[in-house]
Order: structure tokens, then C-alpha cells, then sequence
């Protein structure tokens, strides 16, 4: 994973099953239901073949 800035991904309480992400905005966004949005997070990964990410 390679890091650009921002909070760091992390467990925030114990027993968690995934880390937490922090949204790396200055504004306010909000989502309809049924709708979607790019947010960007400071993290970038690869992947390798026969594996998969999930957010």
C-alpha cells in the first residue's frame, strides 16, 4: 500500500475485521440513495493476479 498524506488507515476498535478509511476532502458530500461518488482516500494498491480488494 503506498500513502499520500492525510489519517492513516486503521483499526479503530477491537475485533475489527477491516481497517477504517478517512475521506481525504475539504467539503461536505452527500450521496442519494442509489447514487454514488469518487472519494478519494490517499491510498493507492496493487493488486496481485488471483486476488481481490474489497471497500
Amino acid at each position: 500500500m503506498k500513502y499520500s498524506g492525510g489519517p492513516r488507515p486503521g483499526y479503530k476498535t477491537p475485533g475489527s475485521s477491516g481497517a477504517d478509511l478517512c475521506a481525504r476532502i475539504d467539503h461536505d458530500i452527500t450521496i442519494p440513495p442509489g447514487g454514488w461518488a469518487l472519494i478519494p482516500t490517499g491510498i493507492r494498491v496493487q493488486i496481485p493476479p488471483g486476488y481481490e480488494g474489497q471497500v
